[in-house]
């Protein structure tokens, strides 16, 4: 096992002395803890970590490194959301010479290990709010804002996506548009519903509760065959574990033309989407550009660029690509 010298940091200004008598420990016990000794009683461990984010002692062993956050992943879907976001940040942050450690949301308490300088969050759950007790350790998340728990945030504007997606089919005369979701009381799924609202508000329109459905609490096919025969006109195919499946259904299942009997726009504009027949209408969020933002910030969060105290919020805009998936329906 690697032995840690006493000034052994990269900061050069704290010792595993230093963090010893923080502890108050002894320099065996920050040394065992330091190489993850299986043997460290859980309290001593926890003071450890601690004193060494207090005092910012970084073993000189250990490589700079982000903490990845994630959380619901679906492995039928590999390039969905999460995964394609996941992949993103994890280059730019080999491009910046960073190590990755991929975190899932239910061991969030390896955040306190000193070597980890910041974590991103690619996940949609309030518990991320319980790392801000861990000292110096600047958060980030992308599209799931905790900004008014102190948390940084990057995020596309979700809500102009539902405005985006309804106006685009209320012009072409549809009323009756359903609108599906893998969670409605996610932060996102709440947002692009909202954008929808105000959209069929200004436009006159009322929408029947029964046009907001998850695909987690009623299966897609049931939702879809009653849409249908109640006269939706048009769906927002936001469900992103279950978009696929919802075309499958639709055009398969149902035996419904796409671009004629129903309209559909769906989420994020994956590039398998204009090879499908039709070609998809997409609403999409720059996956890049969110990823690469967040990165930026965090390392300028990193490296003292930024004020920790100052809470950074940045919106990106969304847009519409229209393709064949749509019909206009005569007034």
């Amino acid at each position: 096992m690697a032995s840690i010298k006493e000034r052994d940091n990269n900061s050069g200004d704290a010792s595993i002395t230093d963090v010893a008598r923080r502890a108050r420990v002894s320099v065996g016990t920050v040394s065992r803890v330091i190489n993850q000794h299986p043997k460290v009683d859980p309290v001593l461990r926890r003071r450890v970590q601690i004193a060494s984010r207090q005092l910012g002692f970084v073993p000189r062993l250990q490589h700079k490194c982000i903490a990845l956050i994630t959380g619901r992943r679906n492995p039928s879907l590999p390039i969905g959301y999460v995964s394609v976001m996941t992949s993103l940040v994890a280059q730019y942050l080999a491009d910046s010479r960073y190590a990755v450690e991929l975190i899932d949301l239910e061991n969030l308490e390896l955040l306190y290990e000193a070597h980890t300088q910041g974590a991103i969050g690619v996940v949609f759950d309030d518990r991320l709010v319980e790392a801000m007790k861990i000292p110096k350790l600047p958060i980030m998340t992308i599209n799931a804002p905790l900004v008014e728990h102190g948390i940084h945030s990057v995020r596309a504007d979700h809500y102009q996506q539902g405005v985006l997606a309804a106006d685009h089919l209320i012009r072409r005369g549809h009323k009756a548009i359903g609108l599906l979701c893998v969670q409605v009381n996610e932060w996102g799924a709440s947002e692009r519903i909202r954008g929808f609202r105000a959209s069929m508000a200004a436009a006159g329109l009322e929408i029947d509760p029964s046009w907001i459905q998850s695909t987690l609490a009623q299966k897609p096919y049931d939702t879809l065959s009653r849409w249908t025969s109640r006269g939706v006109s048009a769906i927002l195919n936001f469900s992103e574990d279950a978009s696929f499946e919802v075309l499958h259904i639709l055009s398969n299942i149902l035996k419904l033309r796409i671009g004629q009997d129903i309209s559909v726009i769906s989420l994020e504009d994956m590039p398998i989407y204009q090879y499908l027949t039709p070609p998809q209408t997409t609403v999409y969020q720059p996956l890049a550009e969110l990823a690469r933002l967040a990165v930026k910030t965090m390392l300028e969060l990193c490296d003292g660029k930024s004020n920790d105290h100052q809470v950074i919020d940045l919106r990106l805009p969304t847009q519409l690509i229209e393709r064949d998936s749509l019909a206009t329906l005569s007034s």
